[in-house]
């Protein structure tokens, strides 16, 4: 996570990364550049409050000592809890959703992390009772997200090839960097 101006819209930003969520409210900017990965921004006009996550896989099988951002399951539930714990209710949130390019190389659209990405975000908001309000999802391109929460306004920019080529590497950097990291637990019991 990165705090800086933006100055194409000249307020204050924070930048999330894979993994990463951030909840505020007042002039700030949450951004995040996404491929594959998905960033659910979610809204609650009565408290104006919106926050962002940014995750690269769904949820399905998220061990305890794997429990990251990086997951959705456990992305999203940072984030709702966040937004819950300065006043927020799930029935006062809304979602807007978007990510999920296929920009792995190889990899047939209807099997991709993409798509499943795309798959789990939709069950898991209807599954919570929080509607989408908008959602830019799939086609073969990444995007750039600014989300605005004094207003609660999302801007995207599609990115072009050579952007999208940037974003496929740095998505395969993280993947690799976060399957190294997995460790299973050191036995507590001793055997005799």
């Amino acid at each position: 996570m990165e705090f800086r101006h933006n100055t194409t819209f000249n307020r204050p930003s924070c930048v999330i990364f894979a993994g990463e969520y951030h909840v505020g409210s007042g002039e700030r900017l949450i951004e995040t550049v996404l491929g594959s990965c998905v960033a659910v921004c979610l809204w609650d006009q009565h408290h104006r409050i919106g926050g962002m996550n940014h995750f690269m896989l769904p949820g399905a099988d998220v061990s305890l000592e794997d429990a990251t951002g990086r997951h959705g399951l456990y992305a999203m539930e940072l984030l709702i809890n966040d937004m819950m714990h300065r006043g927020s209710r799930r029935s006062l949130m809304q979602a807007k959703v978007f990510g999920a390019g296929n920009v792995m190389a190889g990899v047939a659209p209807e099997r991709s992390v993409a798509a499943a990405n795309e798959r789990f975000v939709r069950e898991l908001l209807a599954n919570e009772g929080i509607p989408i309000a908008c959602a830019d999802l799939g086609g073969n391109t990444g995007r750039r997200i600014c989300f605005f929460l004094d207003t609660g306004q999302v801007k995207v920019r599609r990115l072009g090839a050579a952007e999208v080529g940037s974003v496929r590497a740095a998505e395969e950097r993280y993947r690799s960097r976060a399957a190294a990291t997995v460790q299973r637990p050191a036995m507590d019991v001793e055997l005799f």
